[in-house]
């Protein structure tokens, strides 16, 4: 009887990786763009609210029969009787109150545990509501409501038509336990919830780091930015025959270099001049390149289409390509070139010593805190967020 219990929770957990994986590329995007920054307490917040919500699911429809056995079923489908499962314990129960030794045997009853566990299902979804989704008591017992029925429509549609009839019984005791149980959680909150930080204190944690732009936020543009050109080098492969993305990474030929070059030209410059400072990957975080005069911001004004071809230059052109140029000067020394052995050594060398001084200008960022790089510097621009705290946003 247990492991009508457990295998759920152990379904919950395998699927559950896979749900996350889905679910962080919106999460981490709406994060960024909402509050400039993604509190790793918030995520671990919303993520267990997730598996929490993935074992309640599969609670109401695991473990599942075989459909041949569903059937033969001839068992009613609808109980519509209300408070049936109370009246069903207080007349089939061992428990006498009177008798402390008829406890612990009636905890282990089906007709006391299954009310009870209808209960306890959506006490966590109560506690949720209160504490992170700020919602009333009143909202509470509505969303409590229809989650329950959302479970037991989907256990009176037999699956959603998988099964030829229902293979689970739809109750009405069930929508009162598992609302009960949400409002109890609501009640319960402050149980819970008393060592974390408020929703309120979280918001303004917050929107207070997004007021800088962290290395992980302008990673997170990047990748963004990156996945859209790896989709349009695809695409015009296929359709334009192109150079492949393998062939560009790999610095195959003259037109895969050439091809680069124009593609991130106008990608990050261009795109970049027209939009005021923003490609879609800083769009998506809410971030945006400014100039910067003497080392000081000038009002956040507009770089010159020459500051967005200095910095974007030195990215993609010398940073960027550096390792792929390392190991394409690798594979020229060891199998043959025409190029003079000490010309490709001081190459090397060159794009080594780029390489390696900006990841030490990011390690030293993480660090310290201070985000310009090199291009940066050189071309006197930096990223600044679009996020305003929250007395702002309310002014």
């Amino acid at each position: 009887m247990l492991s009508a219990y457990t295998i759920p929770i152990k379904g919950a957990i395998f699927i559950f990786p896979f749900l996350a994986l889905l679910f962080t590329v919106p999460y981490v995007i709406y994060q960024y763009h909402k509050y400039g920054s993604f509190l790793a307490l918030r995520a671990c917040i919303v993520y267990s609210f997730i598996l929490y919500m993935t074992c309640a699911y599969f609670q109401t429809i695991l473990p599942l029969p075989p459909i041949a056995e569903v059937a033969e079923y001839t068992t009613p489908t609808m109980d519509l009787e209300v408070f049936g499962a109370w009246r069903d314990f207080w007349e089939n129960t061992s428990l006498v109150l009177s008798d402390p030794s008829t406890y612990l045997t009636a905890l282990g009853e089906q007709v006391f545990y299954e009310p009870v566990l209808n209960i306890l299902l959506l006490l966590p979804l109560g506690v949720y509501l209160r504490y992170y989704f700020r919602r009333s008591w009143l909202q509470t017992i509505v969303i409590g409501f229809c989650v329950s029925l959302c479970f037991e429509l989907t256990q009176l549609s037999a699956l959603f038509g998988i099964y030829p009839r229902p293979y689970r019984l739809f109750q009405v005791d069930d929508l009162i336990n598992n609302t009960f149980g949400a409002l109890l959680g609501f009640w319960l909150t402050p149980l819970f919830s008393f060592f974390l930080p408020s929703r309120e204190r979280m918001d303004e944690v917050s929107y207070q780091r997004g007021l800088k732009v962290s290395f992980a936020r302008r990673l997170v543009a990047c990748a963004f930015d990156w996945a859209i050109l790896a989709g349009i080098i695809h695409l015009m492969s296929r359709v334009f025959k192109t150079p492949l993305l393998v062939q560009i990474i790999g610095l195959d030929n003259e037109s895969a270099i050439l091809f680069y070059v124009v593609l991130v030209f106008f990608y990050f410059v261009v795109v970049s001049w027209i939009t005021g400072g923003r490609t879609v990957g800083k769009m998506l975080v809410n971030i945006r390149l400014v100039s910067f005069s003497g080392g000081r911001r000038a009002g956040r004004k507009k770089p010159s289409f020459f500051q967005y071809l200095i910095r974007y230059s030195m990215e993609y052109y010398l940073i960027v390509p550096a390792p792929f140029i390392e190991m394409r000067i690798y594979d020229m020394m060891v199998g043959g070139t025409r190029f003079p052995l000490g010309f490709l050594v001081a190459v090397g060398i060159v794009f080594g010593l780029i390489f390696a001084f900006y990841i030490f200008q990011i390690f030293i960022g993480f660090m310290t805190g201070a985000t310009r790089t090199i291009n940066e510097v050189l071309s006197k621009t930096s990223n600044v967020s679009g996020t305003r705290n929250k007395e702002r946003r309310r002014g």
